[in-house]
This record gives C-alpha cells, sequence and structure tokens, in this order.
C-alpha cells in the first residue's frame, strides 16, 4: 500500500511513473536492491524491508541448527556471531563493498542475531527474572554508550547490536524504566512505528515545500529545526495514526489465533511486525 501511495504521489509532482513501473515492481517483490543495487526508487527506506525478508527466509534454518545447540553453545554462537558481523561490516562491507552488498543482509545480520539472543535470554529468564534499579542503570549506561558510538563516526560500530541489546534488557527488567516504556502514549506510537517509518519520508518532503520559507540563515540550524519539528511532528503522528488503524491494524487483528481462512483450513498468518 505504501509503495502505491508514493507511485501515485510521484505521478501528482509530475513524474513519468511509466518510467518507474520496473521499480514498482522490483520494490513490490523485494528485490530492488538486488536488481538495481540502490534503495527502492519509489520508497527509499524500503530497502530495509528487503533485508527483513532475506532474513526470514534464513530464520528456519537458523531454528533448525540453534534448537540442536545447548543453551550456552547456542547463545556462545550468537554471542560470537554478533560480533564477527559486526566487524566485518565495519572493517570491510561499508569501507570496501559494492552497493548491493551494503543494502543486503551480510550486512545487518548482526542486528538480528542480537535480537536472536535477546528473545532467547527472556523466553529462558524472562517472567522470572527480578526487576530492579540495577537494570535502571544498566540501561542508562547502554543507552550514553549507544550515542558514545554513534558520535564516534563508525570507529566502534561493530558494538553497536549488543549495546542496543544490552539497553532494551535494561529497559525491560528495569524498575522505573519498564514503567517508562509502558506509558500508553509511548506504547502507541511504538505499536504505529512501522507505519511512520514507511511514509514519513513522503510526509516530511510534501511539508517542507510548504514550510521551507519559514527557516532564516540568520537563524542557528537548531532553531529552524524546532521550528520545522513542532510544525510537522504532529502531522506525522496524525496521517501515520490514520494509516495505521486504517490499513495495518485490520491485518494485525486477522492475524492474531483465528488467522485468514482458506477454504476450511485455518491459516495463521505473521504480518512481519
Amino acid at each position: 500500500m505504501a509503495l502505491v501511495v508514493y507511485l501515485f504521489v510521484k505521478w501528482l509532482d509530475g513524474n513519468d511513473i511509466t518510467r518507474l513501473l520496473p521499480n514498482f515492481l522490483a520494490s513490490v517483490f523485494y528485490l530492488h536492491g538486488p536488481l538495481y543495487e540502490r534503495e527502492s526508487a519509489i520508497n527509499g527506506v524500503a530497502w530495509s524491508l528487503e533485508v527483513e525478508i532475506q532474513f526470514y527466509l534464513i530464520v528456519p534454518l537458523l531454528m533448525a541448527g540453534f534448537n540442536r545447540c545447548a543453551a550456552g553453545l547456542r547463545r556462545a554462537l550468537l554471542l560470537g556471531g554478533t560480533l564477527f558481523f559486526g566487524l566485518l561490516s565495519q572493517l570491510y562491507i561499508y569501507p570496501y563493498g559494492p552497493k548491493w552488498l551494503m543494502i543486503s543482509l551480510p550486512n545487518f545480520i548482526h542486528y538480528f542475531l542480537a535480537g536472536f539472543l535477546l528473545a532467547d535470554l527472556h523466553q529462558r529468564n524472562g517472567e522470572d527474572a527480578k526487576r530492579g534499579r540495577r537494570w535502571d542503570l544498566l540501561a542508562l549506561l547502554a543507552g550514553l554508550a549507544v550515542i558514545w558510538v554513534l558520535l564516534g563516526f563508525g570507529h566502534f560500530y561493530f558494538l553497536l547490536p549488543l549495546l542496543v541489546a544490552t539497553l532494551y534488557l535494561g529497559c525491560y527488567l528495569g524498575r522505573y524504566t519498564s514503567r517508562l516504556i509502558s506509558m500508553r502514549w509511548i506504547v502507541i506510537i511504538g505499536g504505529m512505528c512501522y507505519t511512520i517509518y514507511l511514509y514519513h519520508v513522503l510526509i516530511i518532503s510534501q511539508a517542507l515545500v510548504r514550510t521551507a520559507s519559514l527557516s532564516s540563515l540568520a537563524r542557528p540550524i537548531w532553531s529552524d529545526l524546532l521550528i520545522q519539528s513542532l510544525i510537522i511532528v504532529p502531522f506525522i503522528l496524525v496521517i501515520c495514526g490514520l494509516l495505521f488503524v486504517i490499513i495495518e491494524k485490520p491485518f494485525m487483528k486477522a492475524s492474531r489465533g483465528r488467522g485468514w481462512r482458506l477454504g476450511t483450513t485455518q491459516v495463521p498468518i505473521d504480518t512481519g511486525r
């Protein structure tokens, strides 16, 4: 649906969409990166969905292997794989790899492996783990470490997946951080994050055409950024909230429990969230 909306807006902006149809079809089948070796010409952020699909294709193989491993070995493999692919990405793929490799699974699999590790820890210990302020401190330190790595301009990017996983762990088990992330408005926005991700570039680009005149070279850039954010962010939340309720939420409900009915057979569907 998002690709159709983006294509329609490009048509309204005067683009020749017949020339974009091959890009559209490639994006629909999650093949734009492999075929064109660049982000989608329809919706640039859709490249990450192609990486997700590549990961989903190998999940059964990963699960088959991990289910045969003892917990300690499985977690060691996940930890080692996260570090290995993080270093591979930082030291080879980004500096020397071709463009198609930069937007493919080998360049991001360490984030998925860190998620696997976090899910494994939660499944085995999550419900029994005791919440406490020490986890709040861990979340704070991990959050600061994430900012430090991002400001380091790539020197320690290979650590980012594990630091983010540690931040999530601390937020889940922390006494105060768990309350923070459970606040209703945060949960609501978090639930809409997929819709916000898909449409935010389109909304921002269309809004900036109309609000750019409010910026001034005489003001600091942070001042203009604040003004534009105060104007545009509410539009993003409102529009994406409506799209979430109208488009995404019905599919989420249909995928739970009963699934889609095909003839007389109930087939559970995973929405990919």
